[in-house]
């Protein structure tokens, strides 16, 4: 998952001038939180509608915190999402989480022995296209990294995570579910919502 180009990394960073002024404000926000990890500057949500440059920015955000040295994965919801990130995989295979999930459900991390030291040793996690995943996914993903870094007190034990998406878009799938259900599946009816720092992309690159 985590074997890199150094020449391919470094020729990302070195396009980081090419950036505008809000992707390079979210880019510094985020490497610096990366770089120096404090209770309460380690979660982030970049609300980034299509056009806004979302896929460049987090691709140029991986890639420095991999040049440095530092493990960062990349996730998205869906597999042709995360076909788009560098190294990038889908959450349900990174975090093993169950298929079926309530308000307690936990992942299957400690059963996999490399997975679970990688995702100790990560300084970062992105996940894309977060507005399509039920809420109870992210639920089980906090507790089980809460247990995993012996972190209780902190959300998903006190990794820098860096959740993206447009909420514009396409929402959880709940089968012959009402509006009503449907918005209670979301991410923002979770009480880990309020917790993340929301970062915006508004100028179209297009």
């Amino acid at each position: 998952m985590e074997g890199h180009n150094h020449d391919i990394l470094q020729e990302t960073v070195d396009q980081e001038h090419l950036l505008n002024d809000e992707q390079r404000s979210v880019y510094s926000t985020i490497i610096n939180a990366v770089d120096n990890p404090t209770p309460g500057n380690t979660l982030f949500f970049i609300d980034g509608p299509g056009g806004t440059g979302k896929s460049t920015l987090l691709k140029h955000i991986l890639e420095k915190v991999r040049l440095s040295g530092k493990i960062a994965l990349a996730v998205a919801s869906s597999g042709i999402a995360s076909l788009l990130l560098v190294g990038g995989r889908t959450a349900h295979s990174t975090f093993k989480i169950p298929l079926r999930l309530n308000d307690t459900s936990t992942c299957s991390i400690y059963k996999q022995s490399h997975l679970k030291g990688l995702i100790q040793k990560a300084s970062l996690v992105i996940w894309d296209e977060v507005p399509m995943t039920q809420r109870h996914a992210f639920g089980a993903v906090d507790r089980s990294l809460r247990g995993l870094m012996d972190n209780d007190d902190e959300a998903f034990g006190g990794k820098v995570f860096v959740l993206s998406g447009d909420f514009r878009q396409i929402l959880p799938v709940v089968v012959r579910g009402t509006p009503a259900q449907t918005i209670d599946a979301c991410l923002k009816s979770s009480t880990l919502w309020p917790k993340f720092q929301q970062l915006h992309l508004r100028e179209n690159m297009r």
